[in-house]
């Protein structure tokens, strides 16, 4: 089953973006240095992502919180497409799981689950750089460890947000 991509949650408007990332995003390369970074919701049917948070150097670039269930639908949502300087940027991600169970298991409804993760994004001058924030539900663990993060260069390939 494939699950909507969504390009409607909270996106930023250009002026909040440009105060909040004026540190990284400020100089340009001649508008040739880019980023594209897009998030994917691959968890567990156990688990619905009710909050996605991600900063650049520590400035916000995408919040999405969503308890009606939306943000977890979506396969793929699109996080930042757009310049930035060249060279080493942090990016922290920041997600929110609510535990999620019918019958005897019921009880996960109770639980919250927060992962958090960082990641250096090395950007190369007069380049785009694709990464791919990947939520997913690790196996063979102890439930509370199950939510995690990964980063996978490279754009999706399948549906293209």
């Amino acid at each position: 089953m494939r699950r909507p991509r969504l390009r409607w949650l909270a996106p930023l408007t250009a002026a909040a973006l440009a105060t909040a990332c004026a540190a990284p995003l400020q100089q340009r390369v001649s508008g040739e240095t880019r980023a594209r970074i897009v998030f994917q919701n691959a968890m567990g049917g156990g688990f619905r992502l009710v909050r996605l948070e991600i900063t650049l150097d520590g400035a916000p670039i995408r919040l999405v919180a969503d308890d009606g269930g939306r943000l977890n639908e979506a396969e793929w949502v699109e996080v930042y497409d757009g310049p930035v300087t060249a060279g080493a940027h942090t990016l922290a991600v920041r997600l929110v799981y609510r535990g999620h169970g019918l019958g005897v298991f019921a009880y996960l409804k109770g639980y919250t689950f927060r992962v958090v993760a960082t990641h250096t994004l090395k950007i190369a001058p007069g380049t785009t750089t694709a990464l791919t924030v990947r939520g997913y539900e690790r196996v063979d663990v102890p439930l509370a460890e199950r939510p995690a993060v990964d980063f996978r260069p490279g754009a999706p390939r399948s549906p293209a947000p």
